[in-house]
């Protein structure tokens, strides 16, 4: 019993440095960039309005990205089905494609006088405006969501096979399997 404790805070331990480490990496350069900067050159109004809206672009693009390719990667890596290969090969296209062809094609389908927009018109609804926060969210995804698909997938086909069987053999629910199999990969 006492050794399960000790791995569990060792893990902990080890968690708590990992993002102590991250904040480090992410905070560190700010805060050295501000500390350099001369006395009467602070941050105005612009300035702070232009990081909150990094901020909240990058955390958007990150969580849907992330929730997208999690089932995604799990029905890529439970199913075998016709295509599954094309599809996996596929998710590679935003990083050969060049990023203005990527963006020329995003507006395409979102833009004003777009797929998107004309199917919504003609359906009788508003259409919908890619300029501004939606449209970096969108093109963030867009490159994101294959690369986040294809990390977890990799991750999960790593899974030996006999694991997964001995799982199924235990009985394991797919919240146990997520839990003691999927996420630690």
């Amino acid at each position: 019993m006492a050794g399960s404790l000790d791995k569990l805070n060792r893990v902990r331990l080890s968690g708590a440095l990992a993002t102590a480490l991250v904040l480090a990496l992410v905070l560190g350069p700010l805060a050295v960039v501000a500390g350099r900067a001369e006395f009467g050159a602070r941050l105005g109004a612009a300035d702070w309005a232009a990081l909150r809206f990094t901020l909240l672009q990058a955390s958007l693009s990150a969580l849907i990205s992330v929730g997208l390719a999690i089932p995604v990667a799990r029905a890529l890596s439970r199913r075998d089905f016709p295509g599954r290969g094309a599809l996996v090969l596929l998710m590679g296209a935003p990083f050969i494609l060049p990023v203005l062809v990527a963006v020329l094609g995003l507006l395409a389908v979102f833009g004003r006088a777009g797929l998107l927009n004309s199917a919504l018109l003609w359906a009788g609804f508003e259409p919908v405006s890619i300029y501004g926060l939606h449209g970096v969210v969108v093109a963030h995804v867009f490159f994101n969501l294959p690369l986040a698909t294809r990390l977890i997938l990799q991750g999960w086909q790593a899974i030996p096979g006999e694991r997964l069987r001995l799982a199924a053999a235990l009985g394991f629910s797919p919240r146990d399997m997520a839990r003691h199999l999927e996420r630690p990969m």
